[in-house]
């Protein structure tokens, strides 16, 4: 779990192209010609995101163990490998203020997400559906981050569909022109080695101090949605 509280948030993304429940974005970026504690624009200026704030102790109900959690460099961070939440049990965040307003929010647990599946593999004019088993829970979405790799690790991927669902629909079929853009060479490396994923997740939201806050809770899915030079 981590929690961290912005006023703002940089990114390298630029929506190029949107459909129905999906998105194309591209990655605009260059060196950094001085250490910065962010990402470079291409012509070197670096972009940072607004300093994190305290938001006080943050207290979690309805978990199997009580949690409280205190900031850790304006941040808050736990680990945990046992499973803590109850299915049908929502878990509520308190907290009590600092340089964010004290706020409540809360979430029921998302369903495991455990049978994504998928018919093709990555190439320039074959389609793609991506499908599993909805869960019996209405309220629940699923969202897609699908990125190509890159031929240096630890950047950010030069593309990326995503697409956000209704966890009823139990299926989701890829606008075919963002697979072609999506495949095209240069915005690969290696072709596998960096993965994609899915989200089974429910939220709740509240405007604080002017600021979106947002609380999830999220089952993630690893997609190994490859790509060799198919076409």
């Amino acid at each position: 779990m981590l929690a961290a509280f912005r006023d703002t948030v940089g990114s390298p993304y630029t929506e190029v192209e949107r459909e129905g429940a999906c998105r194309r974005l591209v990655a605009e970026y260059g060196p950094c010609l001085e250490p910065c504690d962010g990402f470079c624009t291409r012509d070197g200026t670096c972009q940072v995101d607004g300093p994190r704030k305290e938001a006080g102790t943050l207290s979690f109900a309805g978990l199997t163990t009580p949690l409280v959690l205190e900031p850790q460099l304006a941040a808050y961070t736990f680990s945990n490998n046992e499973r803590l939440t109850t299915p049908g049990q929502a878990v509520t965040v308190s907290a009590d203020g600092g340089e964010v307003s004290a706020f409540t929010l809360s979430a029921l647990p998302a369903t495991p997400l455990t049978d994504v599946t998928f018919d093709n593999e990555l190439a320039a004019g074959t389609s793609t559906t991506f499908s599993w088993t909805p869960a019996d829970s209405p309220g629940e979405r699923v969202r897609f981050w699908l990125r190509s790799d890159t031929a240096s690790h630890g950047q950010f991927g030069l593309s990326v569909i995503e697409c956000d669902v209704d966890d009823s629909l139990g299926a989701l079929t890829l606008p075919q022109s963002m697979i072609d853009a999506h495949a095209t060479p240069t915005n690969w490396g290696c072709g596998d080695c960096i993965g994609s994923t899915a989200h089974r997740y429910r939220r709740d939201t509240a405007v604080v101090d002017g600021v979106e806050t947002a609380f999830l809770m999220m089952s993630r899915a690893d997609l190994y949605w490859v790509y060799y030079g198919g076409g």
